[in-house]
């Protein structure tokens, strides 16, 4: 579990409530303040990997870790729980952000691993939990420069043709590089 960017931290002693999951946003809305409020969200938003773009499916499931803590407070939640964004089963949280608004209270939101947010679901399911508890800590750091790197390897059959990758080197990740 790691801390989504821009997240308020737990109160002092630890967030605890009990569990309910969505799987879109629609079904977060049907929920509503009746079923949500005081309760933690669990947004197991999966990455389709049917997607010859990828970023298609990257931009559907992103909304539930930009946009579903405020979401869910918006409806009375206490805290969210956010699964990570990959089409891999790991046990990798990987971070990203969250945005609120301000129009709704400012709530804890942790990412999991994919392979942490199967287990949760399937616990759901079972009935094996229905509550978690946890604590965490927020610490804002004044903006700072960053840079990218660029490199280039030459080929030694054809130094002519390119090919492009992409990565961004930040703090998104808990790693070195993204």
């Amino acid at each position: 579990m790691t801390v989504l960017g821009n997240s308020v931290a737990t109160p002092s002693a630890r967030l605890k409530g009990q569990v309910i999951e969505v799987k879109d946003m629609d079904e977060l809305e049907q929920l509503g303040k009746e079923k949500l409020t005081g309760k933690i969200v669990f947004f197991n938003f999966k990455l389709s990997p049917t997607y010859i773009t990828t970023f298609k499916a990257y931009g559907e499931s992103v909304k539930g870790r930009v946009f579903g803590p405020a979401n869910a407070a918006k409806y009375g939640a206490t805290g969210a729980i956010v699964r990570s964004l990959s089409t891999t089963l790991n046990d990798y949280p990987h971070i990203g952000l969250t945005i609120y608004n301000d129009s709704f209270p400012e709530i804890p939101a942790v990412a999991i691993s994919t392979n942490d947010a199967e287990l949760l679901s399937s616990h759901l399911k079972k009935n094996k939990v229905s509550s978690v508890w946890f604590k965490t800590k927020r610490r804002m750091l004044p903006d700072t420069t960053g840079y990218n790197v660029i490199g280039e390897i030459k080929g030694s059959d054809h130094p002519e043709e390119i090919i492009t990758a992409g990565r961004h080197l930040d703090s998104w990740d808990l790693a070195e590089g993204g």
